[in-house]
């Protein structure tokens, strides 16, 4: 015989000693009917099987593919630490889930047969067991599985046996005296091997309370694995817009602040009385756990093109394995040592930080991503011209169609509206050909919909601008998040395309337009696909940084085309980190990268490369107050080593969207 025992995730986090307790009660129970809409989504998309989520969800709602992406790992993740479990002991054990809301766990196991000897507990508040009940004892589907006649929970009573192996309890985890008694009345039998199961539950109850919890099970199973999964990194930019995501909707996270990264968990687990714990990002879970076939799977199910957040929710998100007894040899979470990889990149970061000074706060910049910026000469000044992207001046965000100039010297903004719907695209490139001209290539309207037309912007005043269609011979495939890099041979002007992506495939071709001629012709690329890169040219050769592969890895590396010869070669580096997102400029023989995206733990802010030597040094930035991200932005060089970045940001899982509020510049350290 088995045992499992769940507890609501989301409702069972009571907010004791503040006033509108039920208030904040009622917010957190409100996180698990979000929840199980998410997964019921994320199941009716075919991202895992669960037929039986959809019996706990009123009304259904689909949610983005952002979301079903987060919702596919966790339960990837939960599913393969109960799998482990049950798989390693033959005799009697017990799962016990603290947090299980509407969760259908019970119904999916039971089905599939894995629940022959096991006995399953649910842990909740009242309420939420007596909704629960009720749903269950109206559906044929779900009593069937039960084999009882009926569903319903004694309001005299906190204990509820639905049939032979499936209990239900109602109980509050803060009150650690009334849990262990209706525990020890519910049956559970502390002796036999113990899976214990915090989906998202610990994090919404104080530090103290919640490490009383932890620390009680400890003592009451010595064969146990407790699992838990749920928030981690409060402080970087992320991390604050997700604390105060939860924060705004009633429910925030309270252990975060206290316990904020790997070591902090794995050293709390470890002095509450655990003798082995591990710990894992959800990144790590997916190239390290996942197999192949289950990779492809997930890409092939929905358009995709939030990379840069997937990666930074899985950097936010935690699987941590606490073990005591004979469960200690269990070894399900992959064998990493984050904390050596943070202090490896900590070493080498400068000793000083750069300051990322704002633009003027007297007006408004437009906020928007996937857009691209250009340093021309209008009417004789420099400016800054932003073109497409996602965002707006307003929380009414779409597809931007208007060209933002911002004068380099007086910091103000212009919007120069155009009649032309050319202009609404994402992750297009923009090349300046002439000091007032820019030639924009491809893009996307949707991660289905390539931008096939291609156009050039001639500026002819402050507040105008010609938008031609620009067409030629024969074209390479409308593609986004490339490269193109403006460049001279002989003397003619070129561009070097490079990579991207299209709806299916992730590009590795290399192509030069002739603009004197207006012919392509394709240059032979050895190297790897890879697209969110950066290109820059320094000593007649087009420096090709980091940037992301076809299995969805950052890259490390630096090519580099020789402009006349058309030839390849890698440039050697050290310690340099796989980025993509990120946005580069070159002075003075050093390659500055500047933010971006990476699945280490910690990544600097820049990495400066020596192009001669190889050697990078790192640095952080002083980020203005506020949250400030620091990818899908685009940037300039200005004179004296100035670095402007425009825009930024993104959707945020299921937190909602980030722009950042206006251009920002750096004095490169050189």
């Amino acid at each position: 015989m088995k045992t499992v025992i769940s507890f609501s995730v989301c409702e069972m986090q009571l907010c004791r000693n503040r006033p509108n307790t039920n208030y904040s009660v009622m917010m957190v129970q409100g996180t698990n009917d979000n929840s199980i809409v998410s997964k019921c989504s994320s199941a009716a998309k075919a991202y895992f099987s669960d037929e039986f989520l959809q019996h706990f969800v009123g009304k259904k709602n689909r949610r983005s593919p952002l979301i079903h992406w987060g919702y596919y790992i966790r339960a990837k993740a939960v599913d393969h630490m109960i799998n482990s479990f049950l798989a390693a002991f033959p005799g009697r054990k017990q799962i016990l889930s603290l947090g299980a809301g509407f969760d259908s766990m019970y119904f999916r196991l039971k089905a599939s047969g894995k629940l022959e000897s096991v006995h399953y507990y649910e842990i909740d508040f009242k309420d939420v067991l007596l909704r629960k009940c009720a749903l269950i004892g109206q559906n044929s589907t779900l009593l069937d599985l039960t084999q009882a006649n009926t569903c319903s929970f004694d309001a005299s009573s906190n204990i509820n046996h639905v049939c032979s192996g499936y209990t239900m309890i109602a109980a509050d985890l803060t009150q650690l005296p009334q849990l262990s008694s209706v525990v020890e009345t519910a049956g559970i039998d502390p002796s036999i091997p113990t899976f214990i199961l915090s989906e998202v539950v610990l994090t919404y109850i104080r530090p103290k309370q919640s490490s009383g919890v932890i620390q009680w099970a400890a003592k009451i199973f010595p064969q146990a694995m407790f699992v838990t999964y749920e928030q981690m990194n409060p402080s970087d930019s992320f991390g604050l817009f997700m604390c105060q995501h939860f924060k705004n909707v009633g429910s925030p996270l309270r252990s975060i602040e206290t316990f904020p990264l790997f070591k902090d968990q794995i050293h709390r687990y470890e002095s509450l009385g655990w003798d082995s714990v591990s710990a894992c990002d959800m990144n790590c879970f997916y190239f390290s756990v996942l197999s192949e076939e289950d990779q492809v799977h997930l890409r092939s199910l929905e358009p995709f093109d939030e990379f840069e957040e997937w990666h930074l929710t899985c950097a936010h998100y935690f699987l941590l394995n606490a073990c005591n007894g004979q469960c200690s040899n269990l070894k399900s979470i992959p064998p990493s040592n984050p904390l050596a990889a943070i202090e490896e990149v900590e070493s080498s970061v400068g000793k000083f930080a750069l300051t990322l000074k704002v633009f003027s706060s007297d007006q408004e910049f437009q906020q928007c991503y996937g857009h691209t910026s250009s340093l021309v000469t209008i009417n004789g000044n420099q400016c800054i011209a932003s073109i497409g992207g996602f965002g707006g001046l307003t929380s009414n965000h779409s597809r931007i169609s208007s060209i933002e100039c911002i004068d380099v010297k007086s910091e103000v903004s212009v919007l120069v509206q155009t009649k032309s719907k050319m202009t609404e695209r994402l992750y297009h490139s923009a090349t300046v050909v002439d000091t007032d001209t820019i030639l924009v290539l491809w893009g996307r309207k949707s991660p289905m919909q390539a931008c096939q037309s291609c156009f050039q912007v001639k500026f002819t005043a402050s507040e105008s601008c010609e938008i031609n269609e620009f067409e030629t011979g024969s074209m390479p495939s409308a593609r986004w998040r490339h490269s193109a890099t403006y460049v001279k041979r002989h003397g003619i002007p070129h561009i070097v395309v490079f990579g991207g992506r299209d709806s299916n495939d992730v590009l590795g071709d290399c192509h030069i337009l002739n603009l004197e001629t207006q012919q392509w012709n394709e240059v032979p690329s050895p190297h790897a696909p890879r697209h969110s890169h950066s290109a820059d040219l320094w000593n007649n050769q087009v420096i090709i940084a980091c940037g992301l592969d076809l299995d969805m890895k950052p890259i490390g590396s630096l090519l580099a085309l020789d402009v006349m010869s058309l030839q390849w070669r890698m440039i050697g580096t050290q310690n340099l980190i796989p980025r993509y997102s990120h946005v580069s400029a070159i002075s003075q023989d050093t390659l500055f990268l500047v933010g971006g995206i990476s699945l280490t733990p910690y990544l600097p802010h820049i990495s400066a490369v020596n192009l001669t030597s190889g050697i990078t040094v790192h640095y952080n930035m002083e980020i203005p107050k506020g949250i400030w991200m620091l990818h899908n932005q685009s940037c300039i060089v200005l004179a004296e080593h100035r670095l402007v970045l425009t825009g930024g940001g993104g959707n945020c899982f299921s937190f909602g969207t980030h722009l950042n509020a206006s251009p920002c510049s750096l004095q490169l350290p050189l």
